[in-house]
């Protein structure tokens, strides 16, 4: 055999034995690739069940409380209010039934108040805002008036409430005093909301059975003073009516409720 020959069968038992140490690690990535192509074919056409959603109801929000039907919120307090101003204000009417409701009637006791915007019907499950009005008469003091919303065979009320030409506003509305915890002092919040100072004059309560200490300082316009209110030792009612007079031309008193417990 010539030399060149005996280079070329070396070169040749030579690739033989690479191609023999190679093959097995090639047939391991071969196997690798089917692998991952055959993962891939299994979640394109065998993917599990995924489970549904369902769409919240529109205009209220899923919760396991009931929906309750009704015209909310059941009172509506417009504060302050000046003489011929006008306001205006929204109320919700909720339909829980599982059919649209007609909305029959929307009605007042007082032509001062009127319904601006208001649908024709609720749809099932939902709310809608009903839009009123209110033009404030020219009268002074507190001042109530009922709406009614008749949807389907059911009527709903609201109160509305506002203070005409009265600024001064007391918190809270009823002052409670209890004996048995030695409770014979009780603070008394008075808020003005009108746009001028309002002073405190006196305050006198019948039966006389408590009293309150009144400053000299006015009460500024959008601010409050703070009562010390004293229930006497001698108090012998549990109940009383203790009225501060006031420099206010159109609201001359506030009237507070006294209750006295064990």
């Amino acid at each position: 055999m010539s030399r060149r020959s005996a280079g070329w069968h070396h070169l040749l038992a030579r690739s033989t034995t690479e191609n023999m140490t190679y093959t097995p690690m090639r047939k391991q990535i071969v196997l690798l690739i089917i692998g991952g192509v055959l993962s891939l074919l299994i979640l394109m056409f065998f993917r599990p069940p995924v489970a549904r959603v369902e769409p919240e109801t529109p205009g209220i929000e899923n919760s396991k409380q009931p929906i309750v039907a009704g015209l909310f919120p059941a009172t509506i307090d417009l504060g302050y209010v000046e003489p011929k101003s006008v306001h205006r204000f929204s109320l919700e009417l909720v339909n829980s039934e599982d059919h649209d409701q007609p909305i029959i009637a929307v009605e007042t006791n007082c032509v001062c108040i009127a319904a601006t915007e208001s649908p024709e019907s609720i749809p099932a499950k939902d709310k809608m805002p009903i839009t009123f009005e209110f033009t404030a008469p020219d009268l002074t003091g507190p001042y109530v008036k009922t709406i009614s919303v008749t949807a389907g065979n059911k009527t709903w009320e609201t109160s509305m409430r506002a203070r005409i030409a009265a600024p001064l506003d007391t918190e809270p509305d009823i002052l409670t005093f209890s004996l048995k915890n030695g409770n014979k002092e009780q603070p008394l919040t008075i808020r003005n909301d009108g746009p001028t100072p309002v002073r405190l004059l006196y305050a006198t309560a019948q039966p006389p059975i408590c009293t309150a200490k009144i400053g000299a300082e006015p009460i500024p316009p959008g601010g409050d003073v703070v009562l010390s209110v004293i229930l006497l030792e001698s108090q012998t009612s549990p109940t009383a009516i203790l009225q501060i007079n006031t420099n206010h031309r159109h609201q001359k008193t506030l009237r507070v409720s006294i209750q006295v417990g064990e």
